[in-house]
């Protein structure tokens, strides 16, 4: 973290610099950021199967960033599925994916802490070690 830069923030700096493609599976979409999305297109996500790309607000806090990015995967995984849902089960499965996630995108939990004890199948703290 750079001086006086909060958690959030370089958290939301490191998810900005990770979020450059989707890769589902043999398509390759690229992410990018766009200034004022939002007002040009009236939507803070955007993604377009022409191109294909998917395109986000540059403006997003990283709260909002999270879940419009979440929302766009759906999107892309309901384009390249051939699903055809409804926007309304798009957005559903996207905040749900949200809420599943968040922690992982925010550093509340760190599920894959490998030097954190883990519970044998009695319940029983076990090492690594």
């Amino acid at each position: 973290m750079g001086d006086g830069e909060t958690f959030m923030q370089a958290s939301d700096r490191k998810i900005r610099h990770l979020i450059t493609a989707i890769q589902v599976g043999c398509f390759r979409i690229p992410v990018y950021s766009v200034k004022d999305l939002e007002e040009s297109d009236d939507a803070s996500g955007l993604f377009d199967p022409a191109i294909p790309a998917v395109f986000l607000d540059s403006s997003l806090n990283s709260t909002q960033l999270q879940e419009v990015f979440l929302h766009e995967v759906v999107e892309v995984v309901n384009f390249c599925a051939g699903l055809e849902l409804e926007h309304s089960k798009i957005q559903t499965i996207g905040l749900l994916l949200t809420q599943a996630l968040l922690p992982l995108f925010d550093g509340n939990q760190l599920p894959l802490d490998h030097t954190a004890p883990v519970d044998d199948d009695d319940g029983n703290k076990m090492d690594d070690a």
